[in-house]
């Protein structure tokens, strides 16, 4: 079987995971993504199974007219994510098989669903950019693209659930979950509990404030530890958390952040060199004017980097997950809470018995996602 993936933004974090199911299933997979991409995924970049097609400063109209046939030589195309020329793509004609990966499903199927949060500027920005959206036809042009496809995925059986019952296209029948369950590695050689935290240190899609004042409750009684800031801290909330995460910094609490972008293979040596996981993932997030519930209309890829590198992590209870992966994890209620747990996971190394059943866990949900992936494309 011949598969196509298809990537034209910077999610490389999804067309790597897909590359790694998929090549359970074929030895034949076609990426047509951009150098961005390319680059991140550095471990696939000489894999033999993986033929590359990088996009440049080409139109759409000339790249996909010059990998027409390498398309139709496809059984199926999974469109992860396409670039902002709705203008061609509500009108191009795929001639294959496609898939197309439905990330946000207010931002497709219910529209009204709108996140005035933030402060001025952001509620500003929001009712603009819906104006925008209402005056572009692009929603007209969405159902077009929709129209174009053979079928629609979700990225998680969680979201699946939710949405099966809601009124949205009949295309919609496939899940293509964006965590794959890969590794199971235990850490060696490091004296201090590694925590680490990723992604950018933003509020639209994770909660800071509660990881701070659990510190704050529990930096004076920890043994030693390194929390690790997986991400940039470039806009105004991102430096206040960083500056109130150096002030408790001590001794016994060391705090490591990155002030440029970090390039896969680094983002995978430090999550690797993690005991566990911290994902502090809000309930609420916004993407565009759209609002999104986490993990019900859109996941988390924080919950790809706990599966994909078998990690134990610590996530809000409201955070739906397949109830294998339930032995991975502890909940928290609000910050007091995760203050107990962070001291019982630090102090008294609770972590290590969430890893006990890893091999098994991690073997099972990668059958069970291997299933999905094999149904969708067949």
């Amino acid at each position: 079987m011949k598969v196509g993936i298809v990537e034209l933004a910077f999610h490389s974090e999804v067309l790597r995971s897909y590359i790694n199911i998929l090549k359970d299933i074929t030895s034949d997979i076609s990426c047509f993504t951009n150098k961005f991409c390319h680059d991140q995924v550095y471990d696939y970049q000489e894999d033999k199974a993986i033929n590359w097609q990088l996009k440049g400063n080409e139109t759409n109209q000339e790249y996909f007219t010059h990998n027409k046939e390498l398309l139709s030589n496809c059984d199926a195309v999974i469109i992860v994510t396409l670039d902002d020329d709705l203008d061609f793509f509500s009108e191009y004609d795929w001639p294959t098989k496609t898939i197309l990966l439905v990330h946000d499903y207010y931002s497709y199927f219910e529209p009204n669903q709108i996140n005035y949060a933030g402060n001025l500027g952001e509620k500003a920005r929001a009712a603009k950019s819906w104006l925008q959206y209402k005056s572009k036809s692009e929603r007209r042009k969405t159902s077009k693209l929709i129209g174009q496809m053979t079928n629609l995925a979700v990225p998680s059986m969680a979201v699946m659930d939710f949405v099966k019952d809601r009124v949205s296209s009949s295309k919609l029948t496939e899940v293509l979950d964006f965590a794959i369950p890969n590794e199971a590695t235990k850490v060696e050689n490091e004296s201090n509990t590694v925590i680490s935290i990723p992604g950018n240190v933003i509020s639209k899609s994770r909660n800071y404030h509660a990881v701070v004042n659990a510190l704050k409750l529990i930096d004076k009684q920890i043994d030693k530890t390194e929390l690790v800031i997986l991400g940039q801290a470039k806009t105004s909330y991102g430096r206040k958390i960083i500056r109130e995460l150096e002030k408790l910094q001590h001794e016994n609490l060391k705090l490591k952040y990155y002030k440029s972008f970090i390039h896969q293979k680094e983002f995978d040596e430090q999550i690797r060199r993690s005991h566990f996981l911290l994902l502090p993932i809000s309930k609420v997030m916004r993407y565009r004017h759209f609002k999104e519930m986490n993990g019900f209309t859109c996941v988390s890829g924080n919950i790809n980097d706990m599966l994909y590198f078998g990690k134990p992590a610590i996530i809000p209870k409201f955070y739906p997950l397949d109830a294998d992966y339930e032995q991975l994890v502890k909940r928290y209620d609000d910050e007091d809470h995760l203050s107990k747990i962070l001291l019982n996971w630090i102090n008294q190394k609770e972590f290590q018995k969430h890893s006990e059943e890893l091999v098994s866990v991690q073997k099972k949900g990668r059958e069970a996602v291997t299933r999905r992936f094999a149904k969708a494309i067949s």
